[in-house]
């Protein structure tokens, strides 16, 4: 469910990325909370857990909105992100992202730029071949 939100907008990636791992905390919390020593997860915990994760993640998006600046730069990343996930049959490498992506960028230089940033943001990750693969949360 996160990844379909994730792919519909992927602005809203670093607000949900860790969704599933709080939910989880949440569902934990809550069955030691209210079960003390005999304390299980069950499925009611997680879809709490879940509920409350999910709904902290779009307010803090929602909230955002009218913080983080809209740039170029910020949309070339999901564009990166959306045109990998469009060609996810293919074995990318940074050229061929320049190749579908060069009428919204100056320069092939500055995708390098952006591309090497999001591999050191743990976005992507470099393939020995040189194939991009984007790096889901885990």
């Amino acid at each position: 469910m996160i990844d379909d939100r994730i792919d519909q907008n992927p602005s809203w990636r670093p607000f949900l990325a860790r969704t599933v791992e709080t939910a989880i905390r949440l569902a934990t919390i809550r069955a030691a909370g209210s079960k003390y020593q005999s304390a299980m997860v069950d499925v009611g915990d997680v879809y709490w857990g879940a509920g409350i994760a999910l709904k902290a993640g779009e307010r803090l998006y929602a909230s955002m909105q009218d913080t983080v600046p809209v740039t170029d730069r910020n949309q070339l990343i999901d564009r990166i992100f959306a045109y990998i996930r469009e060609k996810s049959q293919e074995k990318l490498n940074i050229r061929d992202i320049y190749k579908g992506l060069w009428r919204h960028t100056r320069s092939s230089k500055e995708i390098k730029e952006v591309v090497s940033d999001m591999i050191g943001a743990d976005q992507l990750c470099l393939e020995p071949d040189g194939t991009l693969i984007i790096v889901e949360p885990k």
